[in-house]
């Protein structure tokens, strides 16, 4: 059982992440995004969130409420797991996007992109090289890409990029860009002798389809681009 110190610490930072989260979202507009739908509605959502977490703490706190009654099978509890796996996808900011393209009549691309070999960094280099690599990944395309694509890792080595008002063949150029653009890079961040490369999967989104069908076509020309010799892009 942690002591009510640690909860009121643990409490007192996650409140504040939230509260960070929901003063940048109302802050915020996105591309080709009605405000109101989509700022908007995240931020209030992170708002209760917030609440309802600090609540949690206080009760942790006085005793009022024990921790190991979260792992009870109780209606409250499986509401409780249900809305945090089916939030997610309500509030996506992709989601957002790819109804703001039906409405507007603009193209939307999705990239996967997964880093090739991995497996192989953290064999030879060890897991904290395989760390470093996934940081450094991360800060390089987050540096390069335009004001207004989304980019987020997906899972393990594999990350997506949704590319608003973005065809497929302008996609395949700008992942291109970017996979030519490591290649040359040099980082005093990766130990000595460690470079990686990385292959995408590029599509665009049709119209009435889901975001789900989108990246199954995108993950499906990822897979071509490993099994062609990696460190390429590929349309689907």
């Amino acid at each position: 059982m942690l002591n009510p110190l640690t909860i009121l610490v643990v409490t007192v930072l996650s409140g504040a992440i939230g509260m960070a989260v929901l003063g940048s979202l109302w802050r915020a507009t996105i591309p080709g995004v009605g405000y109101w739908i989509s700022a908007n509605a995240v931020a209030i959502v992170a708002l209760l969130l917030c609440a309802g977490h600090l609540s949690r703490g206080v009760m942790y706190g006085f005793g009022m409420l024990l921790q190991s009654s979260l792992l009870e099978v109780t209606p409250s509890n499986v509401a409780f797991l249900a809305l945090g796996i089916l939030a997610p996808p309500c509030l996506s900011i992709a989601e957002a996007l790819l109804k703001a393209s039906l409405r507007t009549r603009s193209p939307v691309a999705m990239a996967i992109i997964d880093i090739d070999s991995f497996k192989a960094v953290n064999d030879g280099y060890g897991h904290a090289a395989g760390d470093q690599v996934l940081s450094h990944f991360a800060a390089f395309i987050t540096r390069n890409l335009r004001v207004g694509d989304v980019f987020e890792r997906l899972g393990g080595e594999e990350f997506g990029v949704l590319c608003p008002a973005t065809s497929t063949a302008e996609a395949v150029r700008l992942m291109d860009r970017l996979r030519a653009r490591l290649a040359s890079a040099a980082s005093a961040e990766l130990p000595r002798g460690l470079k990686y490369t990385f292959s995408v999967g590029v599509d665009q989104h049709r119209r009435d389809e889901s975001l789900a069908h989108l990246m199954a076509r995108a993950d499906g020309a990822l897979y071509a681009a490993k099994a062609s010799g990696r460190d390429r892009v590929m349309a689907a």
